[in-house]
């Protein structure tokens, strides 16, 4: 179905700047589950079945794994700095060669060097130091585990939030308006403040990646370098992985730089749910007592914790957290029963849509983790001990593109989730309304600031965490950083 509008603009008009998701949705309920819209000359595709777009980016992916451009940042398709966004090209295959040897040099059998445990410590600390700043600890959580992977130390973590930030902004549709508007980019740069803002974040990103790569440098040549992805690059011989200093400072800042709003977005949503859904926390809770006692959960309880998986699904499907899903462009002319999907169109696997795919997920748009528990449910899966899980779930992505995280993924927001629903109270101190429009509007999606009490599950509980803290920070050192800060050094 060809939903059309105004000749070359099409019906930009129509889409709101926030929450433009929904209205995708919304015309896919009306126009049929895969619909096609130009907008400024350029051919969208939606997708709002899971199962349609596993026929089309998954089983024709040498159609269907290029990227489109992003306006306001030049040279993201092209430039082999932007591994996520980069289009299906050399540099793109040979980054993701990297990130699969980077990636299982530190996996599931050896716990990414009990990094999460560590960290999830500290997190607990911050929780109960700082409640109200809740969402700056959660997301400092996953910024100092990723820092640590890939370079070893955690000192930068503050400057990697804020690099991740800004680069979200630069590619969200919300966020810079060439975007929406393309051809802004094209005017002088004098008359152009998106070119100059883009120039500035930029030439920060690289003096952060390149930085961070010459500590990791000195740091080896000083025999007191930690385990990192940066460290493997230089452990390599010469030339295995196809590239240089300047391709791998970027290749493992983006591998970085993608691990810290995807996993922050789904650790908001669980402190969201829980406060909003009190009888799911005390089930997860309860779930937690019998299996772990007076401990933390770590990842090798993971079989026994069906409730704490299904918990974490549920968040990922009730509040997606990239809902317009990111889009594949097609690199040639193709028909798919019947549809008529021209060369270069934009595909769009639209995330919202299929997590609200009502054959798959009856009533959609409550939070239900029993959809994942309970046999009467499509979702349902057996054995409990693995299923539910929330590997390979369509959040990943599809085909050649889907996300080479997922492991760390899991292991970060089990640990994590874990760990508070084991030590803290959640209870809600105002009239919370769980509207999909409280969600912030840039590609990757978190909560909007909402009220709620945080403190100790007991004074006995207190004790614990406290004595789990001292005992973490004897172990290791890095957990107490001299750059502990709130800003990025450039504020």
């Amino acid at each position: 179905m060809h939903y059309a509008g105004i000749p070359y603009i099409g019906r930009v008009h129509d889409i709101p700047f926030k929450h433009n998701w929904i209205k995708f949705k919304e015309w896919g309920d009306k126009y049929g589950p895969i619909y096609q819209s130009t907008l400024f000359g350029e051919n969208h595709i939606w997708v709002m079945r899971e199962s349609i777009a596993h026929e089309i980016l998954g089983k024709r992916g040498a159609i269907y794994s290029d990227r489109p451009g992003i306006p306001a940042v030049p040279g993201s398709k092209s430039e082999g700095e932007y591994l996520p966004l980069l289009g299906f090209n050399d540099a793109w295959k040979r980054q993701r060669k990297f990130g699969h040897t980077i990636l299982q040099a530190g996996n599931y059998h050896n716990s990414y060097h009990n990094l999460p445990a560590a960290e999830s410590s500290r997190l607990l600390i911050k929780l109960l130091e700082e409640p109200l700043e809740y969402s700056h600890w959660l997301d400092q959580y996953t910024s100092r585990m990723i820092c640590r992977l890939a370079y070893g130390f955690p000192d930068h973590s503050v400057d990697l939030k804020k690099n991740a930030f800004d680069l979200l902004f630069g590619i969200s549709p919300s966020g810079r308006l060439p975007n929406l508007l393309p051809h802004l980019m094209y005017l002088p740069k004098q008359l152009n403040p998106w070119k100059i803002a883009e120039q500035k974040r930029h030439d920060w990103e690289k003096e952060l990646y390149f930085g961070w790569r010459d500590q990791v440098k000195r740091e080896m040549a000083e025999g007191t370098a930690k385990p990192s992805w940066m460290k493997t690059y230089y452990d390599a011989k010469e030339g295995s992985f196809g590239f240089g200093e300047h391709e791998a400072a970027y290749a493992v800042g983006m591998m970085a730089l993608a691990g810290v709003q995807t996993i922050g977005s789904p650790l908001n949503t669980f402190m969201f749910a829980m406060v909003q859904y009190p009888e799911w926390y005390e089930k997860l809770q309860n779930e937690i007592d019998s299996v772990c006692g007076s401990r933390p959960p770590s990842m090798a309880d993971a079989p026994r914790l069906p409730t704490l998986r299904a918990i974490l699904k549920e968040g990922l499907r009730w509040r997606p957290p990239v809902p317009t899903g990111i889009p594949h462009e097609s690199v040639e002319d193709d028909v798919w029963n019947g549809y008529f999907i021209p060369k270069g169109s934009h595909v769009h696997p639209l995330e919202w849509a299929m997590s609200r795919d009502p054959e798959v997920y009856p009533d959609a748009e409550e939070y239900k983790p029993d959809r994942w528990l309970d046999p009467k449910y499509p979702t349902y899966k057996e054995p409990l001990s693995a299923y539910p899980t929330i590997m390979n779930h369509h959040q990943f992505g599809f085909g050649r593109r889907i996300c080479q995280g997922m492991e760390l993924v899991d292991a970060e927001l089990m640990t994590a989730c874990g760990a508070i629903a084991w030590g803290l109270s959640l209870k809600k101190n105002d009239d919370l309304v769980p509207h999909p429009k409280g969600y912030t509007s840039l590609l990757i999606t978190k909560p909007e600031p909402f009220g709620f009490e945080l403190k100790p599950r007991s004074e006995q509980r207190a004790e614990q965490i406290y004595s789990m803290w001292r005992t973490a920070k004897k172990e290791d050192p890095q957990l107490v950083s001299k750059y502990d800060r709130r800003t990025a050094a450039w504020e």
